[in-house]
């Protein structure tokens, strides 16, 4: 055999050696991936078991606040009018100013040039701010 064949046969080896160390250190690296991720899909699965009550705690709360509100608007209803009554649930209810169809809790975010200013407060005073304008000298 020549030194030539003898030359590749060793570096063809040495190379599957690398290899094999690099594929051996992933191996490595993604058993302690498994591991991390079993403790996490576990930690997981325990909170969603403890917070499983949480769900049907709200919608019973939730049913009782519909059931409320409906007896005191129709108590409502029934010492002031409909239309008064309406009027002034509206007035405090933003919930009840958005049509039934709409959810008011997915308009998209308002920019602030679309923001009325707010109202001064009596008796307050804000201090003016002057912004610096970088094409003064």
């Amino acid at each position: 055999m020549s030194t030539a064949a003898l030359v590749t046969i060793i570096a063809a080896v040495v190379v599957v050696l690398v290899l094999a160390g690099f594929l051996l250190t992933i191996a490595r690296v993604l058993a302690g991936v498994n591991r991390t991720l079993g403790a996490v899909v576990g930690a997981v699965g325990t909170i969603a078991s403890k917070t499983q009550p949480v769900d049907s705690a709200v919608r019973s709360i939730d049913g009782n606040l519909a059931t409320a509100k409906e007896g005191l608007s129709a108590l409502l209803e029934k010492k002031v009018g409909a239309d008064a009554a309406a009027q002034l649930v509206a007035s405090v209810d933003p919930l009840a100013q958005a049509p039934p169809e709409e959810d008011p809790r997915s308009e998209p975010f308002a920019q602030p040039s679309d923001l009325a200013p707010s109202p001064p407060v009596p008796g307050r005073s804000a201090p003016s701010i002057r912004l610096r304008d970088d094409s003064e000298p």
